[in-house]
């Protein structure tokens, strides 16, 4: 019964398209996030770097590359034949930036009033913010047609 009616209301007030969509960008996310991660933690264990703000952007760009690629070939891909690809790697860049900026500001705020101690745990809290910033801007903005 409640099944039934949370399918009348996505059909009455979403279409399918754009719930695929949603899940395409949730998927390419949630990978670019791991990829994230991992990458700053990597930096800070093993290529000693010993900064976490600069771990993190260095992991944030290594995590743009995957996630433009994965939204504009694949999450936004109804838009791609519509959209010029430099417009979109710079409308990207900028939605991009700005969640980093979110993302930076989050973590630096947790670290200076140590309110989590652990750095890998504290860019993983960080990270959390941007997503639903992205999705919209990217979807109405970034790779629309």
């Amino acid at each position: 019964m409640i099944l039934l009616m949370i399918k009348k209301l996505i059909k009455k007030y979403c279409c399918w398209q754009e719930i695929f969509t949603l899940f395409r960008f949730g998927i390419v996310g949630i990978i670019a996030t791991f990829i994230h991660i991992f990458s700053a933690w990597v930096l800070l264990d093993n290529l000693q770097i010993h900064n976490a703000i600069t771990a993190n952007s260095i992991a944030f760009l290594i995590a743009f590359i995957f996630s433009f690629t994965g939204h504009y070939f694949w999450t936004f891909k109804a838009n791609k034949s519509n959209t010029n690809i430099k417009k979109a790697v710079i409308k990207f860049f900028i939605i991009a930036i700005t969640g980093f900026l979110i993302n930076t500001f989050s973590l630096s705020i947790l670290l200076y009033f140590n309110v989590i101690a652990n750095e890998k745990f504290a860019i993983v809290i960080a990270l959390i913010f941007v997503p639903i910033f992205t999705y919209v801007l990217s979807k109405f903005w970034g790779f629309k047609s």
